[in-house]
């Protein structure tokens, strides 16, 4: 890390510590922003100066006033003193009580590494609801007499339950969004603290599958207007069984459908079936999605999914952002799903759709929650926003015949303290295949004796679910003993998060 950044950042520090409106929330909210960006800055470029981090001994009433003579510090010392900073301010912050709107956001002064703009942009900021997820993660921890850390620490982790930054770093222009919560507010969080929470992944394995049409230059695929799902009548009772028996009978409080097997009209069919049953406990579904085109004029659709609640009410919509290809071999292969012209065709084909250019995302009891499309994960500047969300949960809706990149990413996703829940479309899957119909990883510490893993997957071919041993680093079969998921008679792999928040407690 150059001189150049540690002296712009005290510079930059100081002229916000020292500004009249450092004593109004707007302020102090501004100095949390560019203290954590400097300490992220830092995290990111100098992992050495974790290693020398040392207790600062400076009286809260002071932390504004040393903001203002950081000049000269090492990375240690920066490190050290705002590391009790961030949590300082954010004491500070949460005086003016909940009622008191923050800024919407603050715009950060660019600072440079070098060449490299390392810190600039608009930082986005509102409050966060206390997150049963981020209390059972810390009980989990507390329960290990020498509890390993899953992820590497961040500098933010105690700081973000209750004062949220979002701070795009990407290229392109990707902004986060936060949806009203609804009533996904207060439920998840009292279920959860009762032992009572699952999540559905339900792949809609059957004949049904979806058709795509390329178009007349061959360089992009889109959903058949006319016949976006071949058996249509198939996956509508399918959806009517996951409605009216499966999602009531485990039972299940969220569900979540794959990529492109659910366009509008069935969405709309499974709609009716929660309008008409209204399964008791279950709060919401996140309805895989379909390509939609708005009233019928443009030549090209979003990939669009909607969440519903248990009455059929739309409580989020969430599109498509992150680039998708096939090859003109996979094409070829898979007469029964792309028809094509008679025509030579390109080496890749794109996915014909109007790309998003923010990130939906939900703030509950339960943590906060991202819903992303297949290759939204995989797309760099997508997946970089995702991650600077720091979701507690990720769920992907997937159409694919590789996993292994799901996989890296939810990898990635635990290293910041993130779990990942993963559907596939089943039908898009060959019978000789051998990858995921779902999986999922929960960023917990194991219990001792291994009977409560915390990554569970479901390959395609596999009447059984397998769990990662940690002690072997590998996939093996689950046993009688093994509890946390299981499949249902139906067809659906069940995450049952609540039992981590029972072992927590013993």
């Amino acid at each position: 890390m150059s001189r150049q950044l540690f002296e712009g950042a005290a510079r930059v520090l100081g002229k916000l510590a020292t500004s009249p409106q450092v004593n109004t929330l707007h302020g102090l909210v501004a100095l949390y922003c560019a203290c954590t960006a400097v300490l992220q800055a830092l995290h990111e470029r100098y992992p050495e100066a974790q290693a020398e981090v040392k207790p600062v001994f400076i009286p809260n009433s002071a932390v504004v006033q040393a903001c203002q003579k950081l000049s000269g510090k090492s990375a240690a010392e920066l490190y050290s003193f705002l590391e009790h900073t961030v949590w300082v301010l954010a004491e500070f912050i949460a005086r003016w009580g909940e009622d008191t709107e923050l800024p919407p956001f603050v715009d950060l002064e660019p600072l440079k590494d070098g060449d490299e703009v390392v810190i600039s942009g608009r930082v986005h900021c509102w409050r966060e609801p206390y997150s049963f997820w981020a209390e059972l993660q810390d009980r989990r921890r507390q329960a290990r007499d020498n509890p390993p850390h899953i992820y590497p620490p961040q500098p933010m982790d105690r700081v973000l339950h209750g004062i949220a930054l979002s701070h795009p770093r990407t290229g392109r222009y990707y902004l986060p969004e936060r949806q009203s919560d609804l009533a996904l507010r207060e439920a998840p969080g009292f279920r959860l603290s009762n032992g009572q929470f699952r999540i559905a992944l339900v792949p809609l394995a059957g004949t049904a599958a979806p058709q795509f049409t390329l178009t007349e230059d061959g360089q992009f695929f889109t959903a058949h207007r006319d016949m976006p799902v071949k058996d249509q009548e198939e996956l509508l009772a399918r959806m009517r069984t996951l409605v009216r028996e499966e999602l009531p009978l485990y039972p299940v409080d969220l569900a979540l459908l794959p990529e492109l097997m659910v366009p509008p009209v069935l969405r709309d069919g499974l709609r009716r079936e929660l309008q008409q049953c209204r399964p008791r406990g279950l709060l919401g579904v996140f309805a895989g999605s379909g390509h939609a085109w708005c009233h019928g004029a443009q030549r090209l659709p979003s990939n669009q999914g909607e969440l519903l609640d248990g009455s059929g009410r739309t409580l989020m919509t969430v599109r498509k952002g992150g680039l998708y290809r096939v090859t003109a071999e996979q094409v070829r292969r898979r007469p029964d799903v792309f028809s094509h012209p008679a025509m030579k065709l390109p080496p890749e084909i794109r996915e014909g759709i109007l790309h998003a250019t923010r990130s939906p995302f939900l703030c509950t009891n339960l943590g906060r929650i991202v819903w992303a499309i297949c290759a939204d994960v995989l797309d760099p500047d997508y997946r970089e926003l995702i991650l600077d969300l720091r979701p507690s949960f990720v769920l992907i809706s997937a159409m694919t015949r590789k996993t292994k990149e799901f996989h890296d990413f939810a990898r990635t996703l635990l290293r910041l303290g993130g779990s990942t829940f993963f559907v596939n479309a089943a039908s898009i899957l060959g019978p000789r295949s051998s990858e995921d119909r779902a999986f999922a990883y929960l960023a917990l510490p194991e219990v001792a004796g291994g009977e409560l893993p915390t990554r569970f997957q479901w390959r395609h071919g596999e009447d059984f679910l397998r769990y990662h041993d940690l002690d072997r680093d590998d996939w093996l079969p689950m046993g009688p003993r093994h509890r946390g998921a299981f499949l249902t008679g139906h067809g659906s792999m069940v995450i049952d998060v609540g039992a981590h928040w029972t072992a927590a407690l013993r």
